[in-house]
């Protein structure tokens, strides 16, 4: 970018001859690093027009410092300069994902011309920029975050009576550390500490989704009142915990692992991952009561259902 296009630090484990463009490969990716502070100039875009000649199917993704989609205070440079000067020669060479900076803020693009993913991340430390939604936005969720170690602090639940009120239809999602509803050593607290305090207000503010921890073990639950899907992913590292199947849960297991969810308009995809890289659970949510898979998501569920386990709870 042009902030740090002159620091030696960048650069010198590339072993770069020109600092304005460089290419390399990691695993099955060829990452390829442009100058926007010269978007105009053409002996670059001949140089982008070579430089995947010979990438095959590897993942094609391009980084520089200014964005073409934008929605922060420099949105008229990336629609008036930026896009015209780079696009087309992305698209022909089918680069896959662009990530920009610039514009201090965080946004991701729905796929444009060619079915690129843009990504702009210029939120590192300085001072923000403001954000005003565009039509390409692709910010579908509203994450709320709260303290379960006062569950029963009245003005956190005004707070959340309050946060979502022009959350549209947006995925609202919670998080916090204690579950509502938990098979492992601490059931009793989230029956009659936990779910009094927090369930009435997330059903009546229309929560789609909570994820919750302190348990060590994963659980995903049934959809319980006001239709809310609980998810509880405690096995990062510690001692695991004892599973006991409750009649609200849909699958549970004592192992250590993580998780990966990630919204797609009114899709959210999750996967648990044990620590030997085995997928425990995997499946999709959605937003809309009736949705129906799509072609893609019909595939990625084939996928799912392929590489799941067939567990075998512990009682």
């Amino acid at each position: 970018g042009n902030h740090d296009r002159d620091l030696e630090i960048h650069f010198k484990p590339f072993n770069m001859s020109d600092k304005d463009r460089y290419s390399f490969d990691e695993g099955n990716a060829r990452f390829v690093a442009l100058n926007s502070n010269h978007p105009g100039d053409p002996d670059q875009i001949r140089w982008l027009d070579g430089v995947f000649t010979d990438a095959g199917d590897k993942w094609r993704i391009c980084f520089f410092h200014h964005p073409l989609y934008s929605s922060g205070q420099h949105a008229s440079e990336s629609h008036d300069v930026i896009r015209p000067a780079f696009e087309p020669a992305l698209v022909r060479n089918h680069v896959d994902v662009v990530f920009g900076g610039h514009e201090h803020l965080y946004e991701r693009v729905r796929p444009q011309e060619g079915g690129i993913r843009y990504f702009v991340s210029g939120g590192g430390g300085r001072s923000l920029y403001d954000y005003r939604k565009s039509p390409f936005d692709e910010i579908d969720a509203r994450f709320v975050a709260l303290n379960s170690n006062h569950p029963g602090d009245p003005d956190q639940i005004r707070w959340l009576d309050g946060v979502f009120t022009d959350a549209g239809d947006k995925w609202r999602i919670c998080f916090f550390h204690h579950p509502l509803y938990s098979s492992g050593q601490h059931a009793s607290e989230s029956h009659d500490v936990i779910r009094p305090a927090f369930e009435p207000a997330l059903v009546r503010n229309h929560v789609d989704v909570v994820f919750g921890g302190h348990e060590h073990l994963y659980e995903r639950v049934r959809p319980q009142e006001g239709g809310i899907r609980y998810f509880v992913s405690g096995g990062g590292g510690r001692s695991l915990y004892d599973y006991r199947k409750s009649p609200f849960d849909e699958i549970g297991v004592s192992e250590h692992h993580f998780m990966v969810a990630e919204i797609a308009g009114d899709r959210l995809f999750f996967e648990a991952i044990s620590q030997q890289q085995k997928v425990i659970d995997c499946g999709v949510l959605y937003r809309r009561a009736g949705a129906k898979p799509d072609n893609d998501t019909t595939k990625w569920l084939s996928q799912c259902e392929a590489s799941r386990p067939r567990i075998v709870t512990t009682q």
